[in-house]
């Protein structure tokens, strides 16, 4: 892993008309409290460092460079410019003697959530041909004394995540990794027979057991009449899963050869319904993703015609202070994981269950 170091003045990273992907940066970056924050952790891990200022790089990526034109690139400024903030195609940040400029970003190979919500914001504006947009951190950070190798990697650790973010050494040039996706790979099952889908399973940890193997031979060598592709195998392996299908939890439960009237998921389900109390405290329950208990009445602002029925649901209103019933929402989704995606918020569902 590499730093980039830099004492010079504030200068401008490619912008030309020309260029695939042009930078933006915003001063101040993070506030105030997150880089007390990460101060404090830094002294608390030995770092001689005195102060820390950090700006924004946007790095805008153009679908096609010589279309898009100045007003265009006003039209992106003025959407990500936030109150009170200063943007423009040059650093805000320049590092002089016992400072260091060091920027981290996301990793190339996943386009963020925040990148996805910040294309289509200037799609609403009428923006087109940008189809990814990357926020990056830059940190210039003081200290009492050069820091050595060992300490600026120890600052790095600090300040992003390995799993999702890397260091920018240079100025990005393009969002590509160089990454050449594996061909696919035709799985043997019409030669080899369940060896071939045992080999494949455990090279690719797909958890097949012998249910599955039964299954999935039968399927391909006497209906389907062909050898199976990797990643027909790996997404079945997702599919069928017991998180997505509860094959196990939701099938007939059969104890010394008995069949019971109840599944294991019917026994958990009955702890609400055969108790009266629980129930009028719980408004939503094992329904998908999250359920809801019993808030209270509060005041906030809503829509008028959440109030005044004669008005149209949906048509432009003013707000107007109301009571309304807020309930508590508990989250308890199983694909709340770190992902590449959306490792902090939890992952969101769709994408989540694919990566896993």
């Amino acid at each position: 892993m590499f730093l980039r170091v830099t004492r010079m003045k504030a200068f401008r990273l490619r912008g030309s008309s020309m260029s695939s992907m042009y930078q933006l940066y915003s001063h101040p970056g993070l506030e105030k409290g997150s880089v007390e924050r990460i101060l404090l952790k830094s002294h608390a891990l030995g770092l001689p460092i005195s102060s820390i200022e950090t700006e924004f790089c946007f790095n805008v990526s153009l679908s096609s460079p010589a279309s898009f034109t100045e007003a265009n690139k006003k039209m992106v400024e003025w959407c990500l410019k936030e109150g009170g903030h200063k943007i423009g195609p040059n650093s805000f940040l320049s590092a002089a003697s016992n400072q260091m400029i060091v920027e981290v970003g996301p990793r190339m190979n996943f386009t963020t959530a925040w990148s996805t919500n910040c294309v289509s914001v200037l799609q609403a504006a009428e923006i087109h041909g940008v189809p990814r947009v990357e926020r990056s951190r830059r940190f210039l950070v003081t200290s009492s004394a050069v820091l050595s190798q060992e300490q600026k990697q120890t600052f790095v650790s600090i300040i992003h995540d390995r799993m999702t973010e890397m260091v920018y050494t240079e100025p990005l040039k393009t969002f590509e990794t160089g990454i050449k996706p594996k061909p696919v790979q035709w799985i043997p099952v019409m030669k080899e027979g369940k060896k071939a889908l045992e080999t494949i399973s455990a090279e690719l940890g797909l958890g097949f057991d012998d249910w599955d193997y039964e299954y999935y031979l039968d399927l391909y060598k006497n209906d389907l009449k062909r050898d199976p592709s990797d990643v027909e195998l790996f997404d079945l392996a997702q599919s069928n899963s017991e998180h997505s299908r509860h094959w196990f939890f939701g099938g007939i439960m059969k104890i010394d050869g008995e069949a019971k009237d109840e599944s294991l998921f019917r026994i958990v389900k009955d702890s609400l319904e055969k108790n009266p109390n629980t129930n009028k405290n719980s408004i939503i329950a094992f329904a998908d993703n999250s359920s809801s208990i019993i808030g209270a009445k509060v005041r906030a602002l809503t829509p008028a015609y959440n109030v005044d029925k004669s008005l149209p649901a949906g048509a432009p209103c003013p707000l107007v202070d109301h009571e309304l019933d807020m309930d508590l929402i508990y989250t308890a989704e199983t694909h709340n994981m770190p992902t590449g995606v959306c490792p902090f918020a939890g992952a969101e569902t769709g994408t989540g269950g694919r990566l896993r």
